[in-house]
């Protein structure tokens, strides 16, 4: 399957950051939800380095292609429907994938979904203000 972008939830600018298949100008996306579909979630070489209490650094993306970006007007909205899970990573206290995040809680990995949402929203209390959801299975 053909991807047109890689996202990443951006620590210092609490943002979505868009980045084109091939490289290109970086596109920064706040409160929003940005819609994917034929996902990956990605782990790069930078991950150790961090969890080893290294510099922060862009170590994990959502791979996929963009299918709509609309305004975000309840950033909840994926949290509180069934038909959503959230999906989690961070490199410092969890090990080398993304996972299901249900009640506060780790679940299972997650390698790949047939889509995905990113949203970004300052309603978040996460560093990134960023969360992202996959279809319930």
């Amino acid at each position: 399957m053909t991807w047109t972008h890689d996202a990443h939830g951006n620590l210092r600018d609490e943002v979505i950051s868009i980045t084109p298949r091939g490289g290109g100008k970086v596109e920064h996306i706040a409160e929003s939800v940005v819609a994917f579909s034929g996902v990956t979630f990605r782990i790069g070489s930078k991950y150790q380095g961090i969890r080893d209490g290294g510099k922060r650094a862009v170590c994990a993306w959502l791979r996929g292609t963009i299918t709509g970006v609309e305004p975000v007007d309840d950033p909840f909205r994926f949290e509180n429907d069934p038909t959503w899970t959230r999906v989690s990573f961070n490199p410092v206290d969890t090990d080398r994938l993304f996972h299901i995040k249900e009640n506060g809680q780790r679940g299972a990995d997650v390698t790949s979904a047939p889509a995905a949402v990113y949203v970004a929203s300052d309603s978040f209390d996460n560093p990134t203000r960023c969360r992202v959801y996959i279809p319930t299975t």
